[in-house]
Formats: structure tokens, sequence, C-alpha cells
């Protein structure tokens, strides 16, 4: 039993990664399920067998990236500081390289969160601001402790996310500088430019370089 099982779960992660990538190449609408079932080596009805629909399938791989980006950001921050820049700097880099190494996961959630049906996208929504509400907790924490000077904590917490999310779209592997050292810069330029109060003792971009080497 607990083999089927497990091939139960392997075969979805292939459907998944079939799916990913069509829905990135061709969008949602433009994928068929015989293609995806082409891709994996499946016939179409034994797709039935691990979802119920396209639909399904979609709603499954974008619940699967935000439980992936939350899991990540909290694993940063368990990991680090309790000083609240830190930790906003730690949630930042976190969300900063998940989009680096799933590029195509940042695109399809980006391109194709409404082709979800009003219930499936009414649960992403919550799964979505239960990781922004990391964000508002964060910079709060941070007010609370005197440590940053924020007018409007809604305002700064969607710049500092909507920066974040899009850096799948420009950058590129290869580059001069590599996804931690991407990530150091657009982290102490998002807490220096919008939220710390007194920089007086902040370790420099290079200092924290040899935390992070690539």
């Amino acid at each position: 039993m607990a083999l089927v099982m497990e091939t139960g779960k392997d075969r979805f992660a292939q459907i998944r990664s079939a799916a990913l990538q069509a829905f990135y190449k061709k969008g949602y609408h433009g994928t068929s399920l015989r293609e995806i079932a082409r891709d994996v080596g499946i016939k179409v009805p034994s797709l039935y067998n691990h979802m119920s629909s396209k639909q399904e399938l979609l709603f499954r791989v974008l619940s699967s990236v935000m439980d992936e980006l939350i899991a990540q950001t909290r694993l940063a921050l368990s990991t680090c500081g309790e000083a609240p820049d830190e930790r906003l700097r730690a949630a930042i880099r976190a969300f900063v390289l998940f989009n680096i190494n799933h590029p195509h996961e940042a695109a399809v959630s980006d391109a194709e969160f409404k082709a979800l049906t009003p219930d499936n996208l009414k649960e992403i929504i919550r799964v979505r601001d239960e990781f922004e509400a990391i964000y508002t907790e964060l910079i709060q924490d941070g007010i609370d402790r005197g440590v940053f000077s924020v007018p409007d904590v809604r305002v700064i917490k969607n710049t500092i996310l909507s920066a974040c999310a899009r850096v799948y779209y420009w950058y590129r592997p290869g580059g001069p500088r590599g996804p931690n050292e991407v990530a150091d810069l657009i982290a102490e330029h998002l807490i220096g430019a919008s939220l710390i109060h007194d920089r007086v003792d902040r370790p420099s971009v290079a200092a924290r370089r040899k935390e992070h080497p690539e």
C-alpha cells in the first residue's frame, strides 16, 4: 500500500511539472489536458486518477507554489537574528531567492491567477493574505521597537512585495551578480530607502556578502 501511495505522489509530481511548463509556455487557456498527458507519457483518462479537471490542476499548482513560498519564508525567519531589520531582510531575501530559483512558478502564479474559478481564487487569496501578513507583522514589530519609521505600513508592505515579486521577470542566470548578491542588494535598498530610522550601526552589503556567499 505504501508503495502504491508513493507511486501516486510521484506521478502527480510529474503531472504538476508538465502542467507548470505548459502553463508557462502557452498559458492556462492555451493548454490542453491532452498535451499534459502526452508530456507525462500517459493517456488523458489516466490524468483523472490524480485530479478532476484542468482547473483543479491549476489550483493545486498555485497552492503548492504559495505553500512552498510561505515555508521558505518561515524557515528563513527561524534561522536569523531577532533584530527587526534582520528579520525583514531575511524575509525579503527568501522571497527574492524563491523567485530567482523558481521563475516558471512565479510567472505562472502571476499570469494565471485570474484564470481560477471564484471559489479557487478566494482560497488562493486567503493563502496570499497569510503570506503578506508575515510582512505586515515584521514591519509593525520594527515600528513598535523603534527601528522602523513608517508612515503607512500597507503602502510600504505592498512596495516591498511588488519589488520582490517581479524579480523573475528581469533576472537572468549567468549575469554579473549571483542570486544571493541580488537578494542582498534588493533587501538593502528596500529596507534602507523606506524603513530604517537610524542607519549608523547597520552592516554594509559587503559585510553581509560574507554571510551569504554564492
